[in-house]
């Protein structure tokens, strides 16, 4: 008898260990990684995009970088019987993005997301972001669809200078550091907006290839040199007397030189970075518009 209970304790555990063994492993089959469920992947990486054209339809997508925000447009829209449930940021963490708000579930959800470069926990260097649309809860397979885009964190955001070199060897030498450069047209006589001021560039239309340069809201000043043919984004610049100095300007006028530099002190306390070229339509500097190229500073002499 005590063999006959010995057997069947044996065979009872044989089978509890068995089926412990089962329910693990079809745990580990059915449930999802644990970022699959989550509203943002921040490990730096994105599924590949999934188009699902007639049921989840993405139009006017963007990823698009402006000074120190990045903008996420996109219309989605479902269908009418399955409109869409769940939009979710994958990539980056989701504390990083902020919405205009939209109602869902939603036929067509516009959606209008900013991510801020200012954010101290984001390192400079390239992003891929994700967005996902949903018109199950789950996210099915066939229920969903996905677009990507990537940005970049410039360095100078970050207090370094790998762009280009340091540029600046003096510690006592506080540098300039300039941002990505905008490029408008200047007509004749013409108010440009720049930051919170504006320049004007005075002369005549039919031929003058020094014209005034006239700065509201602000005062301007000629550099000595820059120190290089182009300007780096991120690199810096030396405040010293030699280059590009730390003096503020006390005039609101200069005369406009071909491929000179010149520096312009708002108001407000921004400063830029400015060039004047020759219009790509004009046969030479003497004739209108002319280029104008300029460069926020990121970082400069206080």
């Amino acid at each position: 008898m005590k063999a006959k209970l010995s057997f069947l304790m044996s065979a009872l555990s044989l089978g509890l260990v068995i089926a412990l063994v089962f329910v693990a492993c079809s745990n580990e089959t059915n449930n999802p990684p644990a970022n699959g469920d989550t509203s943002s992947n921040s490990n730096g990486s994105v599924p590949p995009d999934v188009n699902n054209d007639g049921v989840v339809d993405f139009t006017q997508f963007s990823v698009s970088p402006s000074g120190e925000k990045v903008y996420i447009s996109a219309t989605i829209e479902g269908t009418f019987d399955e409109p869409i449930v769940k939009v979710e940021f994958l990539g980056i963490p989701s504390s990083w993005i902020s919405s205009e708000p939209y109602t869902l579930p939603s036929k067509n959800v516009r959606l209008n997301s900013v991510i801020d470069l200012n954010e101290k926990s984001m390192d400079c260097k390239q992003y891929s972001v994700q967005v996902k649309a949903c018109i199950d809860d789950a996210c099915s397979e066939k229920k969903m669809a996905a677009k990507s885009g990537t940005f970049t964190k410039p360095d100078y955001m970050c207090g370094t200078s790998s762009a280009g070199g340091s540029g600046v060897s003096s510690s006592s030498e506080s540098p300039w550091v300039f941002e990505a450069p905008r490029v408008v047209d200047v007509p004749v006589n013409t108010s440009i907006e720049i930051g919170s001021g504006s320049i004007k560039l005075t002369g005549d239309a039919d031929l003058d290839a020094q014209p005034d340069i006239t700065v509201i809201g602000g005062t301007i000043r000629r550099p000595t040199a820059i120190g290089d043919d182009d300007v780096i984004v991120g690199k810096e610049y030396s405040s010293s007397d030699k280059y590009l100095g730390s003096t503020a300007p006390s005039a609101n006028t200069e005369v406009a030189q071909n491929y000179e530099y010149y520096l312009i002190y708002l108001s407000d306390g921004s400063k830029y970075l400015l060039q004047f070229l020759k219009g790509d339509n004009a046969s030479s500097f003497a004739s209108w518009p002319k280029k104008c190229t300029f460069w926020k500073a990121a970082k400069f002499p206080e």
